[in-house]
């Protein structure tokens, strides 16, 4: 599950891969067509956006990655990430048990 902002942050990584050559306009397209079979369920941002305002005030951190941790937090889930400064930032507050990080390969934690 994921808020359905990620189909918006998704849609940006393929225009940056695009611009930069990394991947053809098929390529986008298709990432872009494909999306909703990313996520079995995507989360309207409105139902999320109170708690996801209270928590990027908390935090001192852009509202955007707080809907992620709003929805983890609402469903008793796991925010799984790769924004090691989002983790950092969490350490020591009441969400930091709603994050995981994700490893990359060949780096060790």
């Amino acid at each position: 599950m994921a808020p359905d902002l990620i189909v918006a942050e998704v849609c940006n990584v393929a225009w940056k891969r695009l611009r930069a050559g990394e991947i053809t306009e098929e390529h986008a397209t298709r990432a872009m067509t494909q999306i909703g079979h990313m996520v079995d369920v995507l989360s309207p941002l409105a139902a999320l956006a109170p708690r996801a305002l209270e928590i990027a005030r908390a935090l001192n951190h852009p509202a955007y990655d707080c809907f992620y941790l709003a929805l983890a937090e609402r469903e008793h889930a796991s925010l799984v990430t790769a924004d090691e400064v989002f983790v950092r930032r969490l350490t020591g507050t009441p969400w930091a048990r709603h994050v995981r990080p994700l490893v990359s390969r060949g780096r060790r934690r």
